[in-house]
């Protein structure tokens, strides 16, 4: 047996109720990821896309799945699902053989068992899929709109099923489905997620938030106003405080350095007075070679006299 498309004169209007009803309703959304389900429903084939759009003419069936009894999140809750019943979407510019229709590919395969090589020789696709057991991939969860108050989730692919919910997510104690939400599931009306950054570009505030003006903090010329150089107190605030006059730089008097009594064990050795910079050794050795040098060319024409050199520097 093979799906036959029966499209009836409200197709248009299922298709816009599959999508509002996506795990929607008065539920909160679940975390993204993949959980364990059983197809309980065959809603039947319609179109895939609206007429005069890229992808009109293509048809999927809707199934309705719901997560598995035992499920460590969102066990019970309903998803409706739209298979595509085409292998690849419309070609565009970047893709002029058009993309695969992944979630086909996946359902028939994986799920219903059949392979890549029978679905391309036209074989027809079974339609028992009732019953079936199979894994949701939920995608992260979208913010509230006029049909879901506290937000939903749509499903993003399938898979065959796990044989288990070890790859299910779980929610850690006092964490929340999702950022708008309290860990409880309450919605969080002031989120800045759910206000866009709110109207005047700052998060909207009652009884204790930063109050917002344009954007940012309150200013007056571009900065935080200042009394005195401090924050200005309102309220138990921060008192301000008056700056502490700066005092000019006075350079501290020159260290002199000093040469330690004799020490037999580091003869003629030279000790930095403490605080002071150490003594330039090579600016010393330089000085006295060129001394030396100096004593040779004054000697008489008769020959080169011997100069003593000691290095008295410590290493």
């Amino acid at each position: 047996m093979s799906f036959t498309a029966q499209i009836g004169p409200n197709a248009a209007a299922a298709a816009k109720e599959a999508a509002d009803r996506s795990g929607g309703g008065d539920f909160t959304p679940l975390l993204r990821g993949r959980y364990q389900a059983r197809i309980i429903e065959n809603k039947g084939v319609e179109d895939f896309a609206k007429a005069g759009s890229r992808n009109a003419g293509k048809q999927c069936v809707r199934l309705q799945v719901q997560i598995l009894e035992g499920s460590p999140l969102g066990a019970r809750r309903t998803f409706f699902v739209r298979i595509p019943l085409f292998t690849n979407f419309a070609p565009t510019d970047k893709n002029p053989d058009g993309a695969s229709a992944w979630m086909f590919w996946n359902f028939f395969t994986k799920i219903m068992g059949m392979t890549e090589e029978q679905i391309i020789a036209g074989a027809p696709l079974p339609s028992n899929v009732e019953g079936r057991v199979i894994t949701i991939i939920l995608g992260k969860p979208k913010v509230p709109d006029e049909h879901n108050p506290l937000g939903s989730n749509e499903i993003d692919d399938v898979d065959a099923a796990d044989a288990d919910f070890a790859r299910t997510p779980t929610l850690p104690a006092g964490g929340s489905l999702a950022p708008w939400l309290t860990p409880a599931g309450a919605l969080i009306p002031d989120h800045p997620s759910l206000q866009g950054g709110a109207a005047s570009g700052g998060i909207p505030t009652v009884g204790g938030g930063i109050p917002q003006v344009g954007g940012g903090i309150p200013t007056v010329g571009g900065g935080i106003p200042q009394v005195g150089g401090g924050i200005p107190a309102m309220g138990g605030g921060i008192p301000a405080v008056a700056p502490v006059a700066q005092q000019p730089y006075q350079q501290p008097p020159a260290q002199q350095q000093y040469v330690a009594p004799a020490n037999p064990a580091f003869p003629g050795q030279v000790i930095p007075d403490p605080g002071t910079p150490p003594v330039n050794e090579w600016a010393a050795q330089q000085q006295a070679a060129a001394a030396a040098l100096a004593a040779q060319q004054q000697q008489p024409a008769g020959g080169l006299q011997a100069v003593a050199y000691s290095d008295t520097t410590a290493y």
